[in-house]
């Protein structure tokens, strides 16, 4: 089955619109990263900045707390501390801290606020003057703080008895599931502030980017429109002259930046296609008025030597000399009209399939086939010249391509290596795959080109041998790389002189095409 190209294909293959917005996913996935990572760095500031503070104001209620709860010790006594820490424990349990009554150095019991789980609880080891507010990272599970005033020195010979100390004692973990609640709270509002900011920066990029994403359509639309007919090149040049003249209406209310591209490469495109045209009208026109009188002599040409030969045996010694000398002219006359010819007729088409006049229609191609076929009608050809000519026995690849004009490239390649081979040379056909893409070769032990010329063999009217030993136009290489660019399909040449060279055609293929 047949494969046309289509405008909606090619597009779907991936061209330039689709470049653009890929690169507006890429930079628009860069942001949200940068965003993530800064929103990251601005939570790990708010933790030490939120441990910070609680660190700063639990030592200050601790410290205001001691001063109070000391002065009913100094000036009351410990069972009005006990009284009044039982029946207002509101502070202790806001601010999760407990009070503990310590006898003796083991004995401790809890009087008011935030229960503890454990006891007795070494109190000297997590003593308020000896933290900083990094325990709050290291997990310190307490904070101390003695409320009983030191006691004087005892006098000799007195028996010291065991003494009732009262401890203000600050529950860590209790704090810092009251931190956890804050840091959660601002990492939500950071998500949702992340959220919003990269919807907004979406949207404004696509807004920024429309133009860009626009002009790139238009250009995968230009590279389509290629392979389209002459009137449907009419029809879009009168398109985009009306969407030119729209856009210059409103070039004053447009914005700048990319919408002004936009617009200048519209008109830089409708320009260069309206060239294009009127270049191809005027080759045709050049074509058909030259081809015309070329003919006109080549037929008289060849009419008159027909004629010529018929009268030549009732004519004298002397006017068969005339004859044969003006046979002779005639003969120049009618190679040189044909050559003309010929150079024309190659141009133009030349000139077709660089501006897409005939369609592409792709088939399956068997790459064995299509070499044996080539291979046979210069058989004798190469036979007369000494040139062995050769296909390398390789299992056979069917792709995806234009049989006509694969078949034109490689009778190209074919005939321009056995025009540069000498007798006793070899010529190889040879067939394969390279990744998912197949190719096809032609290797030849010919006389090669010079390293500095193997870009130049592709251009239009350009010959290696400049004295021009060799018949030809300079046009089959030409043609080669023309009909290779429409087929979306490339060529590589490997090359040294007096060694031989190699041409390589790469076919790109769609996935699971080949076999």
């Amino acid at each position: 089955m047949s494969l046309k190209q289509t405008r909606g294909e090619s597009v779907s293959q991936g061209g330039i619109e689709t470049t653009t917005r890929l690169a507006q996913g890429q930079l628009f996935s860069r942001f949200v990263l940068t965003l993530m990572l800064c929103f990251v760095a601005i939570q790990l500031i708010v933790t030490a900045l939120l441990i910070y503070q609680q660190d700063f104001q639990a030592k200050q209620m601790m410290t205001s707390l001691k001063s109070e709860y000391q002065r009913l010790l100094i000036f009351e006594s410990s069972d009005k501390l006990e009284h009044v820490l039982l029946s207002y424990p509101e502070k202790l349990l806001d601010n999760s801290m407990s009070v503990i009554k310590q006898t003796g150095k083991v004995n401790q019991d809890f009087i008011a606020g935030v229960a503890i789980d454990q006891t007795p609880i070494s109190l000297d080891a997590f003593l308020l003057t000896d933290s900083s507010w990094l325990d709050f990272l290291l997990a310190q599970p307490y904070l101390s703080i003695k409320l009983s005033p030191e006691k004087a020195p005892l006098e000799e010979g007195k028996q010291k008895v065991n003494d009732v100390e009262y401890w203000l004692v600050l529950n860590v973990p209790a704090k810092l599931s009251a931190l956890i609640e804050k840091w959660v709270f601002v990492g939500l509002i950071l998500a949702l502030l992340s959220i919003l900011i990269s919807f907004i920066v979406w949207r404004l990029i696509g807004d920024t980017l429309q133009p860009l994403h626009a002009l790139a359509k238009g250009l995968d639309n230009h590279k389509v429109g290629q392979g389209v007919s002459e009137q449907e090149a009419l029809l879009d040049m009168s398109a985009l002259s009306v969407e030119a003249k729209l856009q210059e209406k409103q070039r004053h209310h447009a914005s700048k930046g990319l919408e002004a591209l936009n617009q200048g490469v519209n008109q830089v495109m409708y320009s260069l296609k309206g060239a294009n045209l009127s270049m191809s009208h005027t080759l045709d026109a050049i074509a058909h008025d030259l081809r015309t009188p070329l003919s006109r002599i080549l037929l008289s040409t060849e009419k008159a030597l027909a004629s010529s030969h018929s009268d030549l045996s009732d004519e004298t010694v002397y006017h068969k000399n005339e004859v044969l000398r003006l046979v002779a002219a005639l003969s120049d006359c009618a190679e040189s009209a044909s050559q003309a010819t010929g150079l024309l007729t190659t141009l133009m088409k030349i000139n077709d399939e660089a501006i897409g006049r005939h369609e592409i229609v792709k088939d399956s191609v068997s790459l064995k086939e299509l070499s044996l076929n080539v291979m046979s009608w210069y058989e004798e050809i190469a036979e007369e010249k000494g040139i062995g000519l050769s296909a390398n026995q390789v299992p056979d690849i069917v792709c995806q391509t234009d049989p006509k004009r694969l078949t034109q490239i490689l009778v190209n390649l074919v005939d321009n290596s056995i025009k540069y081979s000498e007798r006793g040379d070899e010529i190889q056909l040879c067939w394969g795959m390279k990744g998912h893409d197949c190719f096809i070769s032609v290797k030849d032990t010919g006389i090669g080109i010079e390293a500095d010329k193997q870009e130049a063999i592709f251009e239009r009217l350009y010959r290696v041998d400049h004295s021009r030993s060799q018949s030809g136009y300079g046009l089959g290489l030409a043609m080669v790389k023309v009909m290779l660019d429409s087929l979306n399909a490339s060529i590589s040449v490997s090359s040294e002189l007096g060694v031989g060279s190699e041409f390589c055609v790469l076919l790109s293929q769609p996935s699971s095409s080949t076999r």
